[in-house]
């Protein structure tokens, strides 16, 4: 399931150039939590370290997933995605699913 995290986060960076989600690298975090209601999240309550993480439960690609926007001096420095703990079957039927959208959506990777 790691090796999957890390090539969706690498194939996404790419795709999508320089935004996360719901903003852009540098932006403003205020509006985060409006931004991801929006999106039919929910905000989770966060009491540990580091203090500037925010945490949704959402979903991406059809799939639920745990959101977190990194935010220090309240701006957006990175972000991460968090899926469930799937099989090996349904981890490559993910990637698949996910793959297939997003060239519908960017084209086929250069």
């Amino acid at each position: 399931m790691r090796r999957l995290l890390v090539l969706i986060l690498l194939f996404s960076t790419e795709a999508i150039a320089v935004d996360f989600r719901t903003l852009n690298f540098g932006q403003s975090c205020a509006d985060v939590s409006t931004l991801e209601k929006e999106k039919g999240s929910d905000r989770i309550p966060w009491s540990g370290e580091p203090k500037e993480l925010i945490a949704f439960k959402g979903t991406l690609f059809d799939t639920d997933a745990t959101i977190l926007y990194f935010c220090p001096g309240g701006v957006l420095f990175t972000g991460n995605y968090f899926f469930p703990h799937d099989s090996l079957e349904e981890a490559v039927n993910a990637f698949r699913k996910i793959y297939d959208q997003l060239n519908s959506t960017y084209g086929e990777p250069a």
